[in-house]
């Protein structure tokens, strides 16, 4: 299931925030899709539907996805999500955040510095850290 609706009865309080592990996790499964994604299976990891559905959402608006455009409701506050592939931008980002150690390397480094990050200068260090890998000044 690749569509992700919210209603009003399943909204919690953390749904709003942004999640770069969890945006990492729906790009994987997208790009591991044959067809329509299915990122119910991130409900093993803990993800409930409002968080799932939000950061699917970011992911599209970020120009990291594609898929069918959103779909709203007056009764609910957030779309239905359907995401179909990545886009360039969705490819070149889970190149450089697909290896775990430099992931977790870098989201370390993000941790101690504050926690929070942009998607530029998330994707500026882990540019800098796949060049640090494969020996690129």
């Amino acid at each position: 299931m690749g569509g992700l609706a919210l209603t009003a009865n399943n909204i919690g309080e953390d749904c709003m925030k942004r999640d770069m592990e969890l945006i990492r996790k729906i790009l994987l499964v997208v790009e591991e899709s044959q067809g329509e994604p299915d990122l119910t299976v991130l409900f093993k990891d803990g993800y409930d539907e409002a968080a799932l559905s939000y950061n699917a959402w970011l992911t599209q608006e970020a120009g990291l996805t594609a898929g069918i455009d959103p779909c709203w409701s007056d009764s609910d506050p957030y779309p239905a999500v359907f995401l179909r592939r990545l886009t360039w931008q969705g490819h070149e980002f889970l190149d450089a955040a697909r290896n775990e150690p430099r992931w977790k390397g870098v989201m370390g480094k993000v941790k101690s510095a504050g926690g929070g990050v942009t998607l530029a200068v998330l994707q500026s260090l882990l540019s800098d850290a796949l060049k640090q890998q494969i020996g690129i000044p």
